[in-house]
């Protein structure tokens, strides 16, 4: 696959327009309609808020491929909290860091749910 059809496929399945796209990320319609043509493609600071509007990853975009996993959060939590429980807590926090791809937005999350001042950590 090619980005283009990455972002027009996953765009699609979603159901949303072109023009909210373009919305979102302050770009015309007719640029969003140039990177699903393989005409140009979005600028890697453009890439990040593309991932989060049509649910894809990051290095899915860059790579022109889909993946498998579902737009389901609820899927992949199922999924995981099968295998939880079968690993030891160094295992789990590698595995984690090795497919974090922005660290310090996860740890801010982190910190966010456990009701503790940043200051404690």
């Amino acid at each position: 696959m090619s980005i283009g059809s990455v972002l027009k496929d996953k765009r699609l399945a979603l159901g949303i327009k072109q023009e909210d796209i373009a919305e979102q990320l302050g770009v015309t319609v007719q640029t969003v309609s140039k990177w699903e043509r393989d005409v140009t493609e979005p600028k890697a600071s453009q890439v990040f808020s593309l991932s989060k509007i049509l649910r894809l990853s990051e290095k899915s975009i860059c790579k022109g491929e889909t993946s498998s996993v579902s737009d389901n959060p609820m899927d992949f939590m199922m999924k995981f909290g099968k295998v939880i429980h079968h690993l030891n807590d160094t295992a789990l926090m590698v595995t984690l860091y090795d497919h974090i791809e922005d660290e310090e937005s996860f740890y801010e999350d982190l910190v966010k749910q456990s009701d503790l001042p940043k200051e404690a950590f």
